[in-house]
C-alpha cells in the first residue's frame, strides 16, 4: 500500500479505492477527467456504427473490422 494512499471507511469498513467507476451511465476515473467517458463512448458509437453496416449489407468486412475495433 502506497503512504499516500487515502483510507476511507463507513461503519467500520473499510470503502475500496478503484482506479474507475461508472455511475449514473458516467465513466468516471481516478483522475476526475472525461477521459474513461470519451474513449468509453467514443467505442460504443464506433460499435454502433459498425453492426450498423453489417445490417444493411457490408458483412465479412465490416466484420473483420469490428474485430479490430474491439
Amino acid at each position: 500500500m502506497n503512504s499516500q494512499e487515502l483510507i476511507l471507511t463507513s461503519d467500520n469498513a473499510t470503502i475500496k479505492s478503484v482506479s474507475n467507476t461508472s455511475f449514473l451511465g458516467i465513466k468516471i476515473d481516478s483522475r476526475l477527467d472525461w477521459r474513461a467517458h470519451t474513449n468509453y463512448v467514443a467505442q460504443t458509437i464506433a460499435s454502433e456504427r459498425i453492426e450498423i453496416l453489417c445490417m444493411i449489407g457490408f458483412g465479412d468486412r465490416m466484420r473483420t473490422l469490428k474485430e479490430v475495433v474491439k
